[in-house]
């Protein structure tokens, strides 16, 4: 186990290793300030933003999962999932937009583009939430027999 423990330590060092040498060989003092200040606002932001906003909506699929059907809670939070992941391949396109030195570059309105990409995402979650719950409500369960005299069961509704 401790081989194993060890080996992949230094698969997992080689590729930083790797990374170190080729931010210390192909970028300035100045570029590795920027990319240093890139990292902790990014880090900021993952901590104090996004975090938060996963367990407010965690809080809330937990809720939906408790008032509901379990079926409910997992879609919808599927559509959290697809909608987050969305917005964060939108995001870089929507934060350079309009600054490109190319004019053809970045031509679209990525922000009212997000928005139309979202409303779907909400729509189609909304609907198969919607379609579970109903399902699950038509589905109502069968109480459990009691059991009788002598192990004979008899139903009690």
């Amino acid at each position: 186990m401790k081989l194993l423990r060890a080996t992949l330590i230094c698969l997992g060092l080689i590729p930083i290793g790797i990374g170190c040498y080729g931010l210390w060989n192909y970028y300035t003092a100045d570029q590795l300030v920027a990319i240093g200040k890139w990292l902790v606002i990014g880090l900021a932001l993952h901590d104090g933003v996004l975090i938060p906003l996963v367990l407010v909506g965690g809080a809330l699929v937990w809720q939906a999962h408790r008032v509901f059907h379990a079926a409910v809670g997992r879609i919808v939070a599927g559509g959290l999932v697809v909608a987050g992941v969305i917005s964060l391949l939108a995001a870089p396109a929507i934060i350079r937009e309009g600054s490109s030195a190319n004019p053809t570059l970045l031509t679209q309105h990525y922000g009212y583009n997000l928005l139309w990409a979202l409303l779907i995402v909400a729509v189609v979650t909304i609907g198969g939430a919607v379609i579970a719950w109903l399902y699950s409500r038509k589905r109502r369960p069968v109480p459990p027999p009691v059991s009788g005299e002598l192990g004979r069961e008899v139903n009690v509704a």
